[in-house]
């Protein structure tokens, strides 16, 4: 190894990493002016003059790394220096900082603050925020941000100085590079947009932008006095759809970041610094930068204003216990019986689980909240409907479920009846030309005035029977021929006598077993008749509703009309008694079939879940009644 060779080390080192972020400040309301113009107009390629420093050149440099907002433009009116708007206030109390709001009281105008100068009467040099609302030759106007709203409100002197407007705004004209890299903060810039029209007076150039301490890296803790949602992002050159984010931009609130800063360009004296508060009247010019400022060669890290970082080892994790993240979380909103509503926040993991929904509430709306929630548009929203149905809307979808179950038994059957093979004295299967079906839950397919219509249809199980007749016989005891039985009310059972299983002779205090219900009143109700034995046989009842046609013998007024409805003595009056199905896989389903009383059987329609339901001998009896037609 000769004494002129060069040895290249790298080498890996642990370091703590806790507070030793580096901070990012905000420089609101900076801004440069431009004054040269090109002696060859520019557009992609340099011109005589340094590219990027005149007023005609399609691409203006800022100078500086890291912007974070482009806020307004302006080309002068003449050969002067271009001015931002300003107010001329007759207040000497009235104070602001550079990027404070303020707001007209009567023309609802907005702006930021870009300057305060003077005294009664102050001037204050702005930026509008609403280009489309102005401020008034007549109102006050506000500063929103200061917290001293008593020593920040003056009056615009109308007819004196007013609202002062020097230059044009040509903000619209311009896009924005904020000169963020894939591997480092570059010089900021201005591209005019295409087809907007070349400015030929001095610009000033208004704009926010970051400037950073020393430190190891960049994280959420850097952008102090900055809320979350206004972090900057940044979307690179180059996106891998399978990458960590696949939708090309990175949030910078949620990313450790060693991209370093480049430094300040050189002008002829001394360096490009924009970073103090800037007084309209004499803003840095980067007419007077020296180098080529678009150059990769011209930025530098180790000139005046390069923050640096040492990059992490490739292939290495970060091990360390001082970084926090959020994990996403599902809640639900409730209203409770006392009408009040209720936030149920559910636990933070990698995969949350929503809730419990508290009992005696509406479950309203449940919400994922996904983890580094910017915004409110990034909470997904489930709403849940619960709608309020009245008795007659409960009556309409009972009667379009009871008309829906009649079509599906019927397709059923078509279907059936369709695929049954009818074969010719020869072997050779006939074509059916058409077919009908009866699920027989009613009489809308028999002819109910055909004089040998005599059957009865189970309305339950969907089966065709002969017609019935039904009467009451009443049964009275015979004491004198009767002996060996005992009878206790209304009921006769063989002899039995009482025994006590469990005798409790002792009681502290008397328990009712129903504390709530309160005789208030003692009296004696007196029925006559003292029970109603059976419903009336001699007139039939008016109908007000058929389902299924069950009742069109009633409506069409069939002798013995009430035969023709099977099993109408339990449906219509001592009541089905509880049966039990097995159905697979092992569930059991308890039907509790309640008596309807009353005279009148049309109201006493009842809809039972699984009627009709897998009975082969019932299907067996509805292929009998398909009839064929040739």
């Amino acid at each position: 190894m000769e004494a002129s060779d060069a040895v290249k080390v790298i080498y890996a080192v642990q370091k703590p990493v806790v507070d030793l972020h580096a901070v990012k400040t905000i420089n609101r309301s900076r801004g440069v002016k431009v004054t040269t113009t090109a002696s060859t107009n520019a557009t992609g390629s340099a011109s005589g003059e340094v590219y990027g420093t005149n007023i005609n050149d399609e691409i203006i440099t800022l100078g500086v790394p890291d912007v974070y907002a482009l806020r307004a433009v302006y080309e002068s009116n003449d050969t002067t220096d271009a001015l931002p708007p300003s107010l001329s206030l007759d207040s000497s109390t009235f104070a602001g900082d550079p990027g404070d709001k303020i707001t007209g009281g009567t023309s609802g105008a907005v702006a930021k603050i870009i300057q305060v100068t003077g005294s009664d009467p102050t001037t204050v040099y702005f930026y509008y925020v609403t280009t489309d609302i102005l401020f008034s030759g007549t109102e006050t106007v506000t500063n929103e941000t200061s917290t001293s709203t008593s020593t920040n409100t003056g009056a615009i002197v109308a007819g004196v100085t007013g609202i002062t407007v020097d230059s044009k705004d040509i903000s619209g004209s311009w896009l924005l590079d904020d000169g963020q890299r894939d591997g480092y903060y570059g010089h900021a810039s201005i591209k005019r947009r295409p087809g907007a029209p070349t400015p030929g007076n001095s610009l000033l150039i208004i704009f926010d932008y970051f400037t950073a301490g020393s430190g190891n890296f960049f994280t959420v803790n850097s952008y102090s006095g900055m809320n979350y949602e206004n972090i900057p992002t940044y979307v690179p050159n180059i996106i891998d759809p399978s990458g960590l984010e696949p939708d090309g931009e990175f949030e910078l609130a949620d990313a450790v970041d060693y991209r370093s800063y480049v430094g300040r360009l050189a002008k002829s004296s001394g360096t490009h610094d924009p970073s103090g508060a800037l007084d309209p009247t004499a803003a840095a010019d980067v007419s007077l930068i020296v180098p080529q400022p678009l150059a990769y060669t011209s930025s530098s890290f180790h000139t005046t204003g390069a923050v640096t970082f040492d990059l992490p080892k490739s292939g290495q994790s970060l091990t360390t216990t001082a970084l926090s993240h959020y994990l996403p979380r599902i809640d639900k909103i409730a209203l409770s019986s006392d009408s009040q509503f209720m936030v149920i926040k559910g636990e933070p993991a990698d995969e949350p689980a929503a809730p419990a929904t508290p009992a005696n509430s509406i479950l309203l709306h449940t919400l994922y909240l996904p983890p580094y929630t910017t915004n409110l548009t990034k909470v997904s929203v489930q709403s849940h409907d619960h709608k309020r149905f009245t008795m007659k809307e409960i009556g309409r979808i009972q009667g379009r479920v009871k008309n829906l179950e009649r079509v599906t038994s019927l397709n059923a059957l078509e279907q059936e009846t369709n695929l049954t093979s009818i074969r010719d004295s020869e072997g050779i299967e006939r074509f059916k030309s058409g077919f009908v079906t009866d699920n027989f839950r009613g009489h809308k397919i028999g002819d109910v005035n055909h004089p040998d219509y005599k059957i009865g249809v189970d309305r339950t199980t969907g089966t065709l029977r002969p017609m019935h007749y039904s009467r009451f016989v009443d049964i009275s005891l015979n004491t004198g021929a009767s002996g060996n039985y005992q009878k206790t009310g209304d009921l006769i059972t063989l002899p039995y006598t009482e025994e006590a299983y469990v005798t409790v002779d002792k009681a502290s205090t008397t328990e009712y077993v129903n504390p709530y219900d309160i005789v208030i009143f003692n009296g004696t109700v007196t029925l006559s008749p003292s029970r109603d034995l059976w419903f009336d046989t001699q007139r039939l009842p008016s109908v007000r509703r058929t389902i299924e046609g069950d009742y069109d013998t009633v409506l069409k007024g069939v002798g013995n009309a009430l035969g023709t409805v099977w099993n109408n003595w339990q449906t219509d009056w001592v009541g089905e008694p509880v049966t039990t199905v097995e159905q697979p896989p092992n569930r059991t389903v308890t039907r509790n079939r309640r008596a309807q009383w009353g005279a009148n059987p049309r109201g006493r329609q009842k809809s039972f879940p699984g009627r009709g339901g897998g009975n082969k001998s019932v299907w067996n009896m509805h292929s009998m009644r398909a009839f064929e037609t040739r």
